[in-house]
């Protein structure tokens, strides 16, 4: 890992300066959401569709490679407190004007296991690589003609993180995961029909994951746009609350 070192060649992208322990160390700035609460259900449900178009180039790790170090230049390493080989997933940020590499969360990779990297948004930033499980893989990921490369079947509902502040949230694989005030939430869609939001996959996408993604043909609103409906579907239901014989109930997940 790169840990304080300049990302690339390219000048004003820097790793941020701090280490994973020290980086969850300042959660205290940071807001702790609940992705499954009601409040972020209702948002995800006038939310727009949208679906990763970029591909994207993944590995299938094996316990071979893994002792051989293979996949060190994916940020995997060995964690010799836990004795489990650790993946640190790190996302770009815009911070004090400069562009930085900031650790998004750190977890245990095991072999059959997929190690996933996005595209880079800019020449010069810092590889964004995680995991998926493999029956997972499956199940969201499709072949390409190009070998090592795939696309996303999954589509996802998205909006713009509503705090305007850095939050922390507990990923669906476990452990922290955090974001800044520009980055984005998603629920994953659980059918092709578009209409079962996942109750509990929804995590944090980075700006610049976020980049990767384009709406839905049918869908023409943006993650901003749809923190506004959500504001006047609020203020609908408070109005309809306000009214006699009304038994609507202010929040209510429905």
């Amino acid at each position: 890992m790169n840990e304080g070192k300049t990302v690339g060649t390219t000048s004003g992208v820097a790793d941020a300066e701090t280490s994973h322990d020290e980086n969850i160390a300042t959660e205290a700035k940071e807001i702790r959401v609940d992705l499954t609460e009601a409040e972020y259900t209702e948002r995800f449900k006038v939310a727009e569709y949208y679906i990763k178009r970029k591909m994207v180039e993944a590995v299938q790790v094996t316990e071979t490679g893994l002792e051989a170090g293979d996949y060190a230049s994916l940020d995997v390493e060995y964690d010799e407190a836990t004795g489990q080989f650790m993946i640190t997933t790190w996302v770009m940020r815009e911070e004090n004007g400069q562009r930085i590499a900031a650790v998004e969360d750190k977890r245990v990779v095991l072999p059959g296991e997929w190690i996933v990297t996005n595209p880079l948004q800019q020449p010069g930033d810092r590889a964004n690589n995680y995991p998926v499980p493999n029956d997972t893989f499956i199940k969201r990921y499709e072949t390409t003609d190009q070998p090592g490369h795939y696309r996303v079947k999954g589509k996802a509902r998205i909006i713009k993180n509503p705090t305007g502040q850095k939050i922390v949230t507990t990923a669906p694989w476990g452990g922290d995961q955090t974001g800044d005030e520009n980055c984005y939430i998603c629920a994953m869609c659980e059918d092709e029909t578009l209409e079962t939001i996942s109750p509990t996959n929804r995590y944090i996408l980075s700006a610049n994951d976020f980049a990767t993604y384009e709406v839905v043909p049918e869908a023409a609103e943006t993650p901003e746009k749809e923190n506004e409906k959500f504001g006047e579907a609020l203020i609908g239901k408070a109005i309809d609350a306000a009214k006699p014989d009304s038994k609507a109930e202010f929040g209510e997940d429905k």
